[in-house]
């Protein structure tokens, strides 16, 4: 039961990055495209946790510890995020994309038990603070324009996330390491519309991933990690 409690949470819950808008645009032909995002997330105590509650923060890591209530301190986060994405056109239709993310990560914990047992103690040890810098998952998109005209561009492909992020240890639910531990495979489909009216665009984006299987860690010992998330951008 509560491998498949896993599974729901990491689909729903696990925070992924994305973007409140995606443009995709028409690329000619060994012409390059580079762009850079810097992304801020202030400091943060809150977050929804496993019953879809708005909690403190460690209420999301614990939310299937019993003694979670009985911890008292505060977990606090904050993030930098700074990525560059480079596209290139193989030809008229078909282009090549990577995103390389660098990223700052700062954990701030001051969580405690009274009287804590020794796997509690290794719990809130491994929810520890700590600071992290370093080279996040590149992901890759290989894609092609199916559809161009003056009122459609319609795009498909193919994306793959390296898993890259080798700093600090991935372990538990929304973890502070700047990688996942293990690779993705997916495909999305990506709509625009060009209405008859100078300056508005419309889009639509649907794209869905396939965790690969690896080697994750809990807050208390080594499992093996295989579930599947999927994601849906509008």
């Amino acid at each position: 039961m509560k491998y498949y409690l896993f599974i729901l949470v990491a689909v729903f819950l696990i925070p992924t990055p994305t973007h409140a808008i995606e443009f995709e645009n028409r690329l000619p032909e060994s012409v390059w495209e580079v762009e850079m995002r810097l992304q801020h997330t202030p400091v943060y105590d809150r977050a929804f946790n496993g019953y879809g509650e708005e909690a403190p923060l460690q209420h999301l890591m614990l939310w299937d510890r019993e003694w979670r209530d009985s911890v008292v301190g505060k977990l606090q986060r904050e993030e930098q995020r700074l990525e560059i994405r480079m596209a290139y056109g193989l030809t008229e239709k078909w282009m090549l994309e990577a995103t390389i993310p660098l990223l700052q990560k700062k954990q701030t914990s001051t969580l405690k038990i009274e009287s804590a047992t020794a796997i509690q103690q290794k719990v809130l040890e491994n929810l520890a603070s700590e600071n992290l810098s370093g080279l996040g998952d590149i992901k890759l998109i290989f894609a092609k324009d199916i559809v161009t005209t003056t009122t459609w561009h319609n795009r498909g492909g193919f994306t793959l996330r390296l898993p890259t992020g080798t700093t600090g240890t991935p372990r538990g639910i929304s973890t502070n390491s700047t990688g996942e531990g293990h690779g993705s495979v997916g495909a999305y489909f990506h709509f625009n519309w060009y209405p008859l009216t100078h300056g508005i665009r419309n889009a639509f984006r649907i794209e869905g991933t396939n965790e690969l299987v690896g080697k994750r860690e809990t807050l208390k010992h080594l499992m093996e990690k295989k579930d599947i998330t999927l994601q849906g951008i509008a």
